[in-house]
Formats: C-alpha cells, sequence, structure tokens
C-alpha cells in the first residue's frame, strides 16, 4: 500500500471514528457470526451464489499468545463496497479497499483454476 505502519494506524483510527471499519487494535482473527452473515449476504448480492460456498468459513487464532479481546478487523457495513465510500483521503480509500476485499474473500468459495504446464 505504500504507507508504513504509523500512518496505516493513523489512517485505520480515522476510519474506525467515522464508524467504517471495526477496532483496529485486535490480534483477533475470528468474526462476529451476524457479520458473517452480513458478508455472505454482500458477496450474494455483488457477485451471486456461485462465489458462496454452502456453509460459512469461520476461523479461530492458533497463536498461543493472541489476546483475541476483540474480533478482526472488518468494515461495519458489508455493503458499503470500496467503490462507495465517500472518502477522499487516499491512504484510507486504500485501507479501505484493502480491508473490505479480504474480508469479502474470507467468506468467499475458494478460487478453481486450471494450470497447463
Amino acid at each position: 500500500m505504500g504507507m508504513g505502519a504509523k500512518a496505516c494506524m493513523s489512517a485505520a483510527q480515522r476510519l474506525y471514528e467515522a464508524g467504517l471499519i471495526t477496532y483496529m487494535r485486535t490480534d483477533g482473527i475470528d468474526m462476529a457470526p451476524e457479520a458473517v452473515m452480513a458478508a455472505r449476504d454482500a458477496i450474494k448480492a455483488k457477485f451471486g451464489d456461485k462465489y458462496l460456498p454452502k456453509s460459512p468459513r469461520m476461523y479461530k487464532n492458533k497463536a498461543k499468545n493472541a489476546q483475541e479481546a476483540h474480533e478482526c478487523i472488518r468494515p461495519t457495513d458489508m455493503m458499503l463496497s470500496p467503490d462507495k465510500l465517500k472518502i477522499t483521503a487516499e491512504d484510507q480509500r486504500k485501507l479501505y479497499d484493502l480491508i473490505w476485499k479480504r474480508t469479502i474473500a474470507s467468506q468467499m468459495e475458494a478460487a478453481r483454476m486450471e494450470r497447463t504446464t
């Protein structure tokens, strides 16, 4: 993304204060069940059933020293895709784009590819 940790956390703080993402100082990788369902609804609406797995994907942190006091960093509104975002600050737009895409991808069907050798 072309920004250091301090600039990234500053952009995340502004997104959090604007109510666009969940709390960013976390090591949690799990997502609230209602957020998982919202992500699945967004996938169905934007991409169609073809990209939606039959059951939700749930993730748990395997690190022994993880605090996991908060859920993962994710958009608060899964239907608010980056192209609909009304923020002009480039750093915030880039970070929101990354967070939204990774969150949505975490609930999508696995990619299928053919390789020719």
